[in-house]
Order: structure tokens, then C-alpha cells, then sequence
């Protein structure tokens, strides 16, 4: 009995050595619990006060534009799961859009036909902001435009009038926008296709772009521009482009001067070749980098060829140029040939005798 009675005294110790141990660990426990239920009423509120401090950044783009005249404007973002749309101050708003194709930034365009300031804004949400944040507004001042805002008509493009299919041709353009803004050009190939807006330059200052066509024939380059505002000028007149086939892919055309004579490259040399007479003949170049033909092969050139303009015409031999240059007509050539003949028979005919020449001697008494 005695050894029962000292066991469970043992075991009374021991539990009460372990719940004095305990005691601060739950009641540590106890109280974060209380803490967690009495915070609980206000986390909803912490939530909504982080949405409201959320205020997006405005779209950017221009902050002045005319009546009916597209604009673009843009967020930036880099929330993949967000939705955006446009409110654009005239009562409309564009649908919602989120990120595409690994892009930042959603972009939007839009036109107003009053004269008046647009508040223009943005609206974020996503699954935390459900209801959605509007951002700070971007001021849109809309007038109406008048015939000197828009950019003049460009000039004529410039570049090659002859080309070959699958060849890169460059053409250039300019204009002159009287209120001094800067201006881009889009150039219309003729092929049904039309390039992109150039980058915006100052006015007066030439712009370039290249195209290459896919099929012979003729073609017209023409082109607009538009100002940094939005404002397109009128067509420019057309240059007339006349494409031809280069089966030897050696950029030039396989036919000059109609379609009985070719230009073809055999390793690295250039030959001229004339279907009508069959002859062939090996091509030089001068300083200017055009073609010299020797059509008839009399060492003599007969034809020049300019692969960039592509005009082909008889070749005439140029003066040396040694800083002097004088010809001598032929009428003056004759007369002195004439008078040379004649001192030559005079001096034949004396050395002959025909022709005597004597001194007169005077006697004197």
C-alpha cells in the first residue's frame, strides 16, 4: 500500500512540474487568439483604406489635339491580371483591356467633334480592387482647325524609277508645315500596300523609306504627311515606277533598252548581250557607275547604261578635261590647208625652175 501511495505522488509531481511548464506557452496562445477576433472587424477596413490610397498614374498623350481627329493614348502596367479602361470625358468609355503579348503598356485611341477640355482617366481592377480605382485625369484641350495648321502637300518622292523585283528601292519625300511642327510621311507603293507613319522630324527635312515589289509592271509612289497633331496633307503627285525582272539576282535588270538586249553577271563579269545580233561583249564602268557598252566589238564604245536611273542612250566621248579646252572650226582648217598647198607648189616649182627668181643689177657710166 505504501508503494502504491508513493507512485501516485510521484505522478502527481511530475504533472504538475509539466503544466507549470506549459502554462506560459498557452496562455501566450490564448491571447493571440483574442487578439486575431477583436482586430477582425477592422481588416475589411484596411483593405478598403489601401483601394482608396490607390490612385493610378494618368494615361499619357497628347494634351492638344483638333475636332475629329484620332488620338492614342496610354497606361502602363506591369500587372498582367488587370483589367483597364478609358473614360474619355464626352460620356463614352472604351471596353476593358488587359495586357497582350508580354506587352507594359495598353493603348487606345479616340476622336471628339466638340470644342471643348476633356477629362481624360483610367480605371484599374483587379481581384483585390474589385470594384475598381480611377486614376488622376489628363486634361484634353480640343479646337478646331483651320487650312495653315495643315502640313503643305510633300514634294514628289525621289529615288530609283527603275527596279527589279525582290530589290530594296529607297524613296524620299519632304514637306513644309508653316506653324513649324513636326512631320511624318507613309508612302503608297502602288502594289495595294502602304508603309508605316515615318518617325516625326522637323519640317523641311527629307524622309526616307524603302520597298520592294514582288511582281513587274508599273507602279506609283506617293505620299502624305501628317504634323505631330494629327492634321494630313494631300497626296503628293505620283512617281511613275517601272519594275522588271532580274532572274540572275544580280539587283539589275535582265532587260535594258526594251527586251532584245540583257545585262547578266557570269562569275563576278559583267556581259552585255544583244539577242537580236547575238553578239556578246564584256561590260565596263566608269567613275560615275555606269555601264559602257561596245555593242559591235570595234573597241569603240557604243552605248552607256545607268543601272539607277536605268536609261540606256548612245555613248559619246567625252573632252579630256586638262583645263583647256578650244576647237577649232572647220572653215579656218580649209582656208589654211589652202594657203599651205599653195606656198608648197610655189616652192616646188622654183627648186624646178619653172619659176625663176633673179636679181636686177643697175650699171653704172
Amino acid at each position: 500500500m505504501q508503494i502504491m501511495e508513493k507512485k501516485i505522488s510521484s505522478l502527481y509531481k511530475i504533472y504538475n512540474k509539466s503544466l507549470s511548464t506549459a502554462a506560459p506557452s498557452l496562455l501566450v496562445f490564448f491571447i493571440l487568439i483574442l487578439v486575431f477576433l477583436l482586430s477582425f472587424p477592422y481588416m475589411n477596413d484596411s483593405a478598403s483604406a489601401a483601394e482608396n490610397s490607390y490612385i493610378p498614374t494618368a494615361p499619357s498623350g497628347l494634351e492638344f489635339g483638333f475636332l475629329n481627329v484620332e488620338y492614342e493614348y496610354t497606361v502602363y502596367t506591369t500587372s498582367s491580371d488587370a483589367l483597364w479602361m478609358f473614360d474619355w470625358g464626352d460620356g463614352t468609355a472604351s471596353d476593358w483591356k488587359s495586357l497582350t503579348n508580354s506587352t507594359n503598356s495598353i493603348t487606345q485611341s479616340h476622336s471628339w467633334d466638340s470644342i471643348e477640355k476633356y477629362q481624360v482617366r483610367v480605371k484599374f481592377k483587379n481581384d483585390f480592387f474589385v470594384d475598381g480605382v480611377w486614376s488622376d485625369s489628363l486634361e484634353v484641350t480640343i479646337s478646331k482647325y483651320y487650312e495653315e495648321d495643315v502640313p503643305l502637300t510633300p514634294t514628289t518622292p525621289s529615288g530609283k524609277i527603275v527596279g527589279c523585283t525582290d530589290v530594296e528601292c529607297s524613296y524620299s519625300t519632304y514637306t513644309t508645315d508653316l506653324k513649324g511642327d513636326l512631320v511624318q510621311y507613309r508612302f503608297d507603293w502602288g502594289d495595294e500596300s502602304i508603309s508605316d507613319w515615318t518617325s516625326l522630324t522637323s519640317s523641311g527635312s527629307l524622309s526616307s523609306v524603302s520597298h520592294s515589289w514582288k511582281k513587274i509592271g508599273e507602279y506609283s509612289v506617293r505620299s502624305p504627311a501628317r504634323d505631330q497633331y494629327g492634321l494630313i496633307s494631300s497626296w503628293s503627285e505620283a512617281l511613275p515606277v517601272t519594275i522588271e525582272p532580274d532572274s540572275d539576282g544580280d539587283t539589275l535588270s535582265d532587260t535594258i533598252n526594251g527586251m532584245n538586249q540583257y545585262i547578266i553577271h557570269v562569275n563576278q563579269t559583267v556581259i552585255f548581250y544583244n539577242s537580236t545580233s547575238g553578239n556578246a561583249s564584256i561590260l565596263n564602268s566608269n567613275s560615275e557607275g555606269n555601264y559602257l557598252i561596245d555593242d559591235n566589238k570595234d573597241a569603240r564604245w557604243d552605248y552607256i547604261y545607268d543601272p539607277i536611273s536605268g536609261s540606256f542612250g548612245t555613248y559619246e566621248e567625252q573632252p579630256s578635261d586638262n583645263g583647256f579646252s578650244f576647237v577649232v572650226p572647220w572653215q579656218i582648217l580649209v582656208i589654211l590647208g589652202i594657203i599651205v598647198g599653195i606656198i608648197l607648189t610655189v616652192f616646188i616649182l622654183i627648186k624646178t625652175g619653172v619659176i625663176y627668181l633673179y636679181d636686177e643689177y643697175v650699171v653704172e657710166e
